[in-house]
């Protein structure tokens, strides 16, 4: 899986860029989702953090925290899950 088509797709789910330095909850939500689905897809934490613009201890407490995400955000994770065939 390509993670710039990924980052693509979830900014055409969420209806912003994912890739923005915002500290809204929305957007640390949509960053939980791709760095749990970009993890999955077996790509580094340092290489997928790069991708959106955070250090890899960052994308690790993504990944570690994605529990928390809404449940309108676990439908868009296992939309893509879905479409893209990860699991």
């Amino acid at each position: 899986m390509n993670l710039d088509e990924l980052i693509k797709e979830l900014n055409i789910l969420y209806g912003f860029d994912i890739t923005q330095r915002v500290r809204q909850r929305q957007y640390s939500y949509a960053r939980k989702v791709y760095c749990k689905l970009a993890k999955e897809a077996g790509h580094t934490l340092q290489f997928l953090g790069g991708k959106i613009g955070v250090s890899h201890d960052c994308a690790i407490y993504h990944v570690r925290t994605f529990d928390t995400i809404t449940h309108s955000d676990k439908i868009i994770f296992n939309n893509i899950v879905r479409s893209l065939g990860l699991m």
